[in-house]
């Protein structure tokens, strides 16, 4: 994001995700074990938010969305997920519900969200989010 590169790595053993439904797009770990998607966004660029929101956003999102830190710590779980997964924009995002860190998703699973808030001299920059195949339920 402009001059701003993020780099995740992590455990194989955290990573290895297991299906929690027999579609083929779901998160199996023949398909998706061992991967991690990452998105950053920078703040205080000029975006549409309500526009982007109402288009892209799940209906559960958008109390989250009120803020400019909120807004993008959503955008960025999205991206984060359909990387990881390599579904890219083959769904709708309205679809994907990530107002909380476990997203269970019809097509494509159940997948972890992790955001972080990145700060420069003590001022929110930019916002950083990771997501992985989560487990099964309990």
């Amino acid at each position: 994001s402009r001059h701003y590169l993020a780099l995740a790595i992590a455990p194989r053993e955290l990573l290895d995700g297991a299906s929690n439904n027999d579609n083929s797009l779901a998160n199996t770990p023949e398909n998706v074990a061992g991967v991690l998607g990452i998105d950053i966004e920078l703040l205080g660029r000029a975006r549409a938010r309500e526009a982007l929101a109402a288009h892209y956003y799940h209906p559960n999102e958008h109390a989250l969305a009120t803020s400019e830190l909120g807004f993008l710590t959503i955008w960025t779980r999205k991206e984060a997920i359909v990387k990881a997964h390599g579904i890219g924009l083959r769904i709708s995002l309205k679809s994907l519900n990530t107002a909380t860190d476990i997203v269970d998703h019809s097509q494509l699973g159940r997948w972890q969200c992790n955001s972080f808030s990145l700060q420069e001299h003590s001022h929110e920059i930019a916002v950083l989010s990771l997501s992985w195949p989560a487990t099964r339920k309990p």
